[in-house]
């Protein structure tokens, strides 16, 4: 399955993590892949909340699906790169990069050439998919 691919514009809200999940779940099932819609959910969720709370509008989540991957990217244009972290066991934050890393084939962080801002990027395939579970 390859050729879809779908973008959202989010606001700077934290209800908008849940409402865009919700959507992407059902955009997932439309594209005959629900079997993926918990992990990247979770995926997504991790990302949008780090830019809600730490980058700057505007804000996008594009999904693509090539080669039985989907394949995702979110973009603010808030100054500073995310860098992931060793939390303590009791810190409230601090783990998104690492579930991230875990339920993807592979992510990275580009800086936007044209200003602040960065776009997260990452890469989940059906193998990468079935180990993070």
């Amino acid at each position: 399955m390859t050729g879809h691919e779908r973008t959202w514009h989010i606001p700077r809200q934290r209800e908008a993590v849940s409402d865009t999940r919700r959507d992407v779940r059902k955009t997932l099932a439309d594209w005959g892949m629900e079997d993926a819609a918990d992990d990247i959910g979770l995926i997504i969720s991790e990302l949008l909340g780090n830019a809600v709370v730490h980058g700057e509008p505007e804000i996008s989540l594009t999904l693509a699906v090539r080669d039985e991957c989907v394949c995702g990217k979110v973009v603010d244009h808030g100054p500073g790169m995310p860098q992931p972290r060793t939390p303590t066991d009791n810190a409230e934050g601090g783990r998104g990069l690492a579930i991230v890393e875990a339920y993807t084939r592979r992510w990275g962080v580009t800086p936007l050439p044209d200003g602040p801002g960065k776009c997260v990027w990452f890469e989940c395939c059906c193998s990468a998919l079935d180990g993070a579970r």
